[in-house]
Formats: C-alpha cells, structure tokens, sequence
C-alpha cells in the first residue's frame, strides 16, 4: 500500500474511532505558531480528560507560508512520528518550549535549512530518537525530502477541509469558532460538558 508510512492525522488521544463514540476533536496547529503553542499545551493538560470520556483528539498539521522555517518544524514532528512515535508528543513540546531561541522567525532568520535541521534532529536525539535516521528523513532529494510527499498530502487535507490559519478546531467536523488559543482548561471542559 504506498499511503501506509503517510501521516494525515496524528490520534492524539489513542482512541480509536467507534459508532458510538460522542466526539471528536481535530485541532490543525502549525509548530512555528505562537498560537498553536498555546492550544497545544492545553490539550496535553487534557489528555487524560480525553480518554476517561472517550473523546477522540486528532492532531493535525499545517505548516504556514507566513512562518518560512514551518514547513522544516513540520516535516521533522512527522519525521519522529514515523521513527519513534511514542515522543511524538513530547517532541512537539520541546520544539515549542525551544521556539523563540532557535525557531521564531527572528531566530531563523539567518539559519540555512541544513542548520535548522540539524537543530530540529538534536532535539529528537535528546529525547531518545537516533538523530541520524531523523536527519536522514531530511536531506534532500528529486522534489524535495524524503517528507515532502507527507507534506503535501496534509497540506491537500486541509486545504480541502477550508482550514487556513491555525490553530483551527473542529468537534465532530464542525469548526468550533469559540474556541481561541488562550481556552483554559476549565473552558475546554465546560465546552466539551466533562
């Protein structure tokens, strides 16, 4: 099957889908998103929370052109995703927590996309990913990188779905307009009546 390795959705929650489960949640984030950042560390709060009443959360992400080093965050959260997916989470926030000194658009300014993600793979190797096989899912080759094909499914997915900025939630493929990044926990609870 050659869309077996290809990541559309990250199952935040593990929860697998079921007729009866009551919700689901998409949140579309982008890690250069000072925005995203927020929500994200909320829905790590909220995990457990998630689980305990069946609540389905599915990441997804969406590089934006504002943000020029987001596609290269984007493809290495992928990258780990496939190599060692159970610090995909922790990943993501330690890509967030690192942020504003090495990937802020202020930061990278004067960064080539070698040193970005040689950065990009140390923070996988400090977690317990080998850095080179993360590396590797970086280098270049005819088209792009060896995610570049993720990369462009997920950005025809969500383009499909009429999502442009980020972070952007759907409940039960709604958008939850309501739902800002500066949602508390307390909030996502009283929205979500658990």
């Amino acid at each position: 099957n050659k869309f077996s390795d290809i990541t559309f959705g990250i199952n935040f929650t593990d929860i697998e889908s079921k007729p009866n489960s009551p919700v689901v949640v998409e949140v579309f984030i982008d890690l250069a998103c000072p925005f995203s950042g927020k929500i994200f560390l909320t829905l790590v709060k909220l995990r457990e929370d998630f689980k305990k009443n069946n609540i389905k959360c599915i990441i997804h992400h969406v590089p934006q052109p504002w943000h020029p080093q987001s596609t290269y965050l984007n493809e290495a959260a992928l990258a780990v995703k496939l190599i060692k997916p159970n610090i995909y989470i922790d990943y993501c926030l330690a890509v967030w927590e690192a942020r504003p000194a090495l990937f802020s658009d202020e930061a990278t300014l004067n960064k080539t996309r070698g040193q970005i993600y040689d950065e990009l793979a140390g923070l996988a190797e400090a977690l317990g990913a080998d850095k080179a096989a993360v590396r590797s899912k970086l280098e270049l080759t005819e088209g792009g990188t060896h995610m570049t094909k993720d990369i462009k499914l997920i950005t025809k997915f969500h383009r499909k779905r009429g999502i442009h900025v980020t972070p952007t939630v759907l409940v039960n493929g709604i958008e939850a307009t309501q739902i800002e990044s500066s949602f508390t926990y307390e909030q996502w609870k009283e929205f979500l009546a658990i």
